[in-house]
């Protein structure tokens, strides 16, 4: 399909053959607007979308021959200014062409004043001002196939229970783009063809055919990440089978301090002593050794009475220096994989 989704944007080639100023009118009658693209991610994205079409795009006689797509940034207003149709400029990312024989843009006979992006390298076939992906300024009046963009998808609203509920989808997870919105996760694909936009609200997991998110990153994928970074340290959250066995735990009902134990027994083992425990949670914590006197007055708290083994563990995984080694924000936007 000639359909792209990247994060929460949409991105739509459209094979009709335009000058600059009336794609952009086409792009926002549509709802959007010509392509604006403010990263190196959302420009390969999108580069590795277009060449990926099997269409034989138009050429630009004055961008050297080669095959182009309209973006929306234009210098029609100033020369040299060039800005976004959102009235942004390129202080932030740009990808104008460059090669041996020099660089964009150039305003080749004093009247490129459009973006387009290159599909081959320029001048055609030999190069040497530009290659596929990068940007280039040809005269307004080509008329090439343009990218439309809109840049929030309101998926279909899917909602849950107040259970436990998995969204299954067919394919891998490479398949589908995720991302968080401020009612759940919206879940979007192309794959196969068919075309996926699905606002997920009150759901906890997501089942592909190669592997399974967890979404509850403030329930109980949530604890088995923490847990896993205080007392296996921070890579173990990409363990997908430690995730797992962690999510099977707690979803079939054990607590906080119940999965704590559990994982303090396959660390240490069930004859652990006090200050194993301790030097084990503030290493992987910290980053550094207890010092004696740190030591001494943790292991007080446990032979006291005032915190047990697990407890101590839950308090120390629920610090925000464990939530930044796990990277917690980033999960709750990406969700935590694991194996069934």
């Amino acid at each position: 399909m000639n359909t792209l989704h990247y994060g929460t944007h949409k991105y739509q080639l459209v094979t009709s053959s335009l000058n600059w100023a009336d794609a952009r009118q086409a792009a926002e009658a549509m709802g959007g607007h010509l392509a604006i693209i403010s990263s190196e991610q959302e420009n390969s994205a999108i580069s590795s979308f277009l060449l990926s079409q099997s269409v034989t795009f138009p050429t630009a006689s004055d961008g050297g021959g080669a095959q182009y797509v309209w973006l929306g940034a234009s210098d029609m207003a100033e020369e040299g200014s060039w800005v976004w149709t959102d009235g942004s400029d390129l202080t932030g990312y740009d990808n104008w062409g460059s090669g041996i024989n020099g660089g964009e843009p150039d305003d080749f006979n004093s009247n490129q004043d459009a973006m387009a992006i290159g599909l081959t390298v320029w001048p055609y076939p030999d190069g040497g001002l530009g290659s596929a992906g990068q940007w280039n300024d040809i005269n307004e009046d080509n008329t090439l196939y343009y990218l439309v963009e809109w840049d929030e998808i309101t998926g279909t609203p899917v909602q849950g229970t107040e259970g436990l509920d998995t969204r299954t989808y067919s394919g891998n997870a490479d398949d589908y783009t995720l991302s968080s919105t401020d009612n759940g996760f919206l879940i979007t694909s192309t794959a196969n063809n068919t075309l996926v936009e699905d606002e997920l609200i009150s759901f906890e997991r997501i089942a592909f055919a190669d592997k399974n998110t967890a979404l509850d990153l403030t329930g109980n994928a949530g604890m088995v990440a923490k847990t896993l970074g205080a007392v296996f340290g921070s890579d173990a959250v990409n363990n997908q089978e430690f995730v797992g066995i962690g999510l099977g735990l707690t979803d079939s009902g054990l607590s906080y301090q119940g999965l704590m134990d559990a994982a303090l027994n396959a660390r240490l083992g069930e004859n652990r002593s006090d200050a194993d425990v301790v030097n084990l949670l503030y290493t992987n914590v910290t980053g550094t050794t207890a010092s004696e006197a740190t030591l001494a007055s943790y292991i007080a708290l446990l032979e006291s009475g005032q915190h047990t083994q697990a407890s101590l563990g839950v308090l120390a995984s629920e610090t925000d220096i464990n939530s930044l080694n796990i990277n917690l924000t980033g999960l709750q936007e990406s969700g935590l994989d694991y194996l069934a």
